[in-house]
């Protein structure tokens, strides 16, 4: 079992300790959650609703990963029971992973809300999480 964590530590010269603050959000997936995807996989295809891949299996294990970007609690899509077909669910997912993410995902190409569309930017954030 792996977590992957991005953190980032500021340094300061001063002697004086700086006010407490909660830490920076790491992107962190828990440990195992992504076991079911290849190490080899990235993603590189746009998926969008109605598209049906392995893709989108892996988009669903990724996003199941969390619980704010869940597909699904329970049955299909749910962590354990991901499908290959991208319907309702796993746009309104994409479209919280993408608001969750706004900074990477939306704000560079100049949008203020998730599309539920998985395109360069989301694809690039994807593929960060899986530590590629």
């Amino acid at each position: 079992m792996q977590t992957q964590t991005i953190i980032i530590h500021k340094i300061t010269a001063s002697s004086t300790p700086a006010p407490s603050q909660p830490p920076a959000a790491a992107a962190t997936l828990p440990a195992g959650s992504l076991t079911s995807i290849p190490k080899d996989f990235s993603f590189t295809k746009a998926l969008i609703f109605g598209a049906t891949s392995i893709d989108v299996k892996y988009l669903q294990i990724v996003l199941n990963a969390s619980g704010d970007t869940m597909v699904a609690k329970d049955g299909t899509g749910s962590a354990g029971k991901e499908s290959t077909l991208f319907g309702a669910r796993t746009q309104q997912a994409v479209i919280r992973f993408q608001e969750k993410y706004a900074k990477e995902i939306l704000a560079p190409i100049g949008l203020g809300a998730g599309t539920g569309k998985v395109g360069p930017s989301t694809i690039a954030k994807l593929n960060t999480l899986l530590g590629k």
